[in-house]
């Protein structure tokens, strides 16, 4: 069985966390990005996509908040958000999914309503992909390529669940479950020297890794997973990489501007969806 070939993305199951005080945390500094590589630096793991503003967009500000107030973040499947303490314990559809109905209602309402996932849930990764390549409505735009990105986009990296060999989208009775990603465009895309793009972006993700300054290699607010020996998860920061085809559309994402492979499902490269919400 092709499982998939990154490793901060982790199939459901994890144990619940024992909250730790904010106050033993909330005292230090958060970490903040260098600043960005200049157009044409090679791939690697220094590489550093250029922040933009919270004015970029909505749903960027609202990640931006998210980041800046926590006190405590860890990657899990078994929600914890309080706002008010700065706790944010989730995935990486839960913290998109939460940053997109405080910041864009309707834009969350209209995938919520149209692929008629209740608002409780947070739905599959696959189902984000499948409303965003599909008619999303009025208060979503299409991003048609990388260079286009500004800022304040949602980026999804499709995930399936397979049953009897066919693919389905969305959770299936007795199918096996092949989890997506999904991130936050935090700024303008880099071109490298090799035609492609280092893109910065805030997620939940089980591990660091996207390239050295990774904001949850030394941000004390990130947590382990309960039960595993993963260090530094939750909510943060960092760069991504993504290679474009002939149009400019996105046609691969690698993990950090360091990896030499893509993100790929049952050895086929994933193709990422990129999109705007708009309010």
């Amino acid at each position: 069985m092709n499982r998939l070939k990154i490793p901060a993305i982790l199939t459901a199951g994890l144990l619940a966390a024992v909250l730790v005080a904010p106050s033993a945390l909330a005292a230090s500094a958060n970490p903040s990005p260098p600043p960005a590589s200049p157009a044409g630096s090679k791939p690697s793991n220094t590489v550093q996509g250029p922040a933009a503003p919270g004015s970029a967009g909505p749903l960027l500000a609202e990640a931006q908040q998210v980041f800046q107030t926590m006190t405590q973040t860890q990657y899990t499947h078994k929600y914890t958000i309080n706002p008010t303490g700065g706790i944010y314990y989730w995935d990486c559809v839960g913290f998109t999914n939460w940053a997109l109905k405080q910041a864009t209602p309707n834009a969350y309402a209209a995938f919520h309503t149209q692929m008629n996932v209740p608002t409780n849930a947070s739905g599959h990764v696959a189902l984000w992909a499948q409303f965003l390549k599909g008619t999303p409505g009025p208060a979503w735009n299409a991003v048609p390529t990388v260079a286009s990105l500004t800022g304040g986009e949602l980026m999804i990296i499709p995930g399936e669940i397979l049953l009897n060999g066919q693919v389905q989208y969305g959770s299936v009775k007795g199918g096996v479950s092949y989890p997506g990603h999904a991130v936050i465009i935090a700024g303008p895309p880099l071109m490298l020297s090799d035609g492609s793009y280092a893109v910065f972006v805030y997620d939940s993700t089980a591990v660091p890794g996207h390239g050295q300054y990774d904001s949850r290699y030394t941000d004390p607010r990130a947590l382990p997973m309960a039960g595993t020996t993963n260090k530094y998860s939750g909510t943060g920061y960092g760069t991504m990489r993504l290679t474009v085809n002939s149009t400019g559309a996105p046609a691969a994402v690698y993990w950090s501007a360091a990896n030499k492979s893509p993100i790929m499902f049952h050895n086929q490269v994933v193709v990422p969806v990129l999109a705007r919400p708009l309010n």
